[in-house]
């Protein structure tokens, strides 16, 4: 019997989507599918570095350009044009995938022109309800009618969070209105709260660089600025899988470009606190391993903004906006928060999720 082939395609903003594919990837690989991958530039290197066995397609991303400040409302709206084309694009694409590698699925996180008729296909997202900022808000009717369209072109529509109150994503995915083909799968790690074999020092800080230009080497420099004189033992990781590069900037402060994900998981274990940008996969990972953070979101991403909010509110981990950061005051603060409380909650959802849908 052939082994089905599922195409596994993350979205380009930023790497969370990426990080996020690869529990996937190996709850497919461990059922015995083939799976190839979409993607492109540090996505396609990051899962290159996880699965370097398998191939991946190069498959351009939406290369949507971020303000450096102001509305991200406003940039978005400017650039609707230029997205209505990709995703065009990406249809005729995928379509051309479909034929020349026979594939049987196709599993896409947020890229939205993925759904096509004759192939059994899942939308993943973790926001059911996009957030506008507060003076748009009422254009969230808009968004929501629009994300509907693109959830009823797939066959199933993935929530990478847990189903009743002990949930991550607040109002994004709970008290809403779900499609009739959505499924709650549990939130998705690719981290174990296992101790790994490898041996990673303690660090004070664990710093995660992440996010689109220009805001991730601003977010960069800022912390390296406030660090100057310090004396915590830092490690710094700028999110860089193109390169492997490690600089020790003093005698505490220590910068890699990239770290795989075991020698990742077991940096976040060691650490005390971890400095990161709320994105929402960064979140679950945080919540696996139970730790403490101190969250900065990426200006202008309202969705960022509201998990950052929404975990201070339930006096989980401290947050402060970029624009007027002070590492000093966070560190003070950091205290008052429990941190992540790993939710013991059975594992087994994204597992039968891939069955149903493919395995027949």
């Amino acid at each position: 019997m052939n082994k089905k082939t599922i195409l596994v395609c993350p979205l380009d903003w930023g790497l969370g989507h990426a990080t996020r594919c690869v529990p996937i990837i190996t709850e497919l690989l461990n059922q015995n599918f083939n799976v190839l991958i979409g993607a492109s530039d540090r996505s396609a290197e990051l899962l290159h570095t996880e699965f370097p066995k398998l191939i991946i397609l190069p498959f351009v991303g939406y290369e949507i350009s971020y303000p450096e400040r102001g509305s991200m409302i406003l940039k978005m709206s400017k650039q609707i044009p230029h997205l209505l084309s990709r995703i065009a694009s990406e249809r005729r694409e995928v379509i051309k995938f479909v034929q020349d590698h026979h594939i049987d699925g196709i599993i896409s996180d947020n890229r939205f022109g993925l759904g096509i008729a004759g192939v059994l296909s899942v939308y993943i997202t973790h926001q059911i309800r996009i957030a506008a900022p507060p003076r748009f808000r009422f254009i969230e009717p808009v968004l929501r009618y629009l994300h509907r369209i693109i959830f009823n072109r797939f066959d199933e529509v993935w929530i990478p969070d847990y189903l009743g109150d002990n949930n991550l994503s607040g109002s994004l995915s709970h008290n809403q209105k779900l499609p009739a083909h959505a499924h709650f799968i549990g939130p998705l790690s690719r981290f174990d709260r296992a101790v790994s074999s490898y041996e990673f020092p303690d660090t004070d800080l664990l710093v995660i660089i992440s996010g689109p230009e220009p805001q991730r080497t601003k977010f960069e420099w800022m912390i390296l600025r406030q660090l100057d004189g310090r004396s915590e033992k830092v490690l710094i990781v700028r999110g860089a899988p193109e390169s492997q590069r490690k600089v020790k900037v003093s005698e505490n402060i220590t910068v890699v470009d990239h770290l795989p994900a075991l020698e990742l998981n077991q940096a976040i274990c060691n650490a005390k606190i971890i400095v990161a940008r709320s994105g929402y996969s960064t979140i679950m990972d945080l919540s696996k391993l139970g730790k403490k953070a101190i969250f900065i979101p990426t200006p202008g991403q309202t969705e960022q903004e509201y998990l950052a909010a929404l975990l201070m509110d339930k006096n989980v981990c401290y947050s402060e906006f970029q624009d007027g950061f002070d590492l000093e005051r966070s560190l003070s603060m950091v205290s008052n928060y429990t941190g992540f409380q790993p939710i013991e909650q059975g594992g087994n959802a994204l597992k039968e999720r891939i069955q149903k849908l493919f395995g027949s």
